[in-house]
């Protein structure tokens, strides 16, 4: 085989796996929260409410689902925990009005500085405010990081992500 077939087998291969790799981080990227899955949402939402809220508007308790399939792996977030980069996959923040009212955000994917994505409940209807002034983005009032809308679910349930970091 010639220098010059061995450096073209050579460039194409390189292409190969660099298109690869792109459509692999393109749809790690586009995944955003992952799908909604209402049933397991709803598990999760009905564990937080069974747990002890303070009752107030600017309140709210942090948790952690060890296992983001089984709502049962909910517990109360360690102080001493720290969420690394990425690793926040399975906090759930939650707050309860004064009249029994839940807001939860569950966070189900983490990809760093490429955002962080989940699902928000609440029990009262949100409205979505311009987030800084701008037309194009919008956030919701809902505990912990995951404010920004990207849309609305249903009556209660938001798609909500965090990427401004």
């Amino acid at each position: 085989m010639s220098k010059r077939t061995k450096i073209i087998l050579a460039l194409c291969s390189l292409a190969g796996v660099v298109t690869l790799g792109s459509y692999a981080l393109y749809s790690w990227l586009a995944a955003g929260p992952g799908e909604f899955d209402h049933q397991r949402f709803e598990a999760i939402v009905a564990e937080v409410r069974r747990r002890p809220l303070p009752t107030c508007a600017t309140c709210e308790v942090t948790f952690r689902l060890d296992d983001l399939s089984n709502p049962r792996s909910l517990r109360p977030w360690v102080a001493e925990e720290i969420a690394h980069r990425g690793e926040g996959t399975g906090r759930v923040w939650a707050s309860r009005t004064e009249d029994g009212k839940v807001k939860v955000v569950i966070e189900t994917r983490d990809y760093g500085h490429a955002g962080e994505y989940g699902f928000a409940f609440s029990d009262v209807p949100l409205k979505k405010e311009p987030f800084m002034g701008s037309s194009d983005w919008y956030r919701v009032d809902v505990p912990g990081n995951l404010y920004l809308v990207r849309e609305q679910i249903d009556e209660h349930w938001w798609s909500v992500l965090y990427n401004l970091d």
